[in-house]
C-alpha cells in the first residue's frame, strides 16, 4: 500500500466518520428528548445524565475523528503538495 492509497483511505474514513457525526448530531438535536426518555426508561437512569452522556459521546467522537482521520489525512496532503 503506497502513500496515495493511504491518503485515499484516510479521506474516505474521514468522509464516513463526518457523516456519522453529522447524522448523530442532527438526530440528537431533533429527537434528543425522546431518545433520552427511552434510554432512561430502558436502563433506569436519570434523563439529565443521559443527555450529558450524549454530549460526551459527541465530543469524544469529534475528537477521535480529528485526531485519527483529519490530522493524518491533512498531513499526507501537505506532504504531497
Amino acid at each position: 500500500m503506497d502513500i496515495e492509497q493511504v491518503r485515499q483511505l484516510l479521506g474516505l474514513c474521514l468522509l464516513i466518520n463526518v457523516a456519522i457525526l453529522f447524522l448523530t448530531t442532527v438526530f440528537l438535536g431533533l429527537l434528543g428528548g425522546w431518545a433520552s426518555r427511552v434510554h432512561a426508561k430502558m436502563f433506569d437512569l436519570d434523563e439529565a445524565w443521559i443527555r450529558q452522556g450524549y454530549f460526551s459521546y459527541l465530543a469524544n467522537y469529534k475528537l477521535a475523528v480529528i485526531l485519527l482521520n483529519l490530522a493524518p489525512w491533512l498531513a499526507l496532503n501537505l506532504m504531497g503538495s
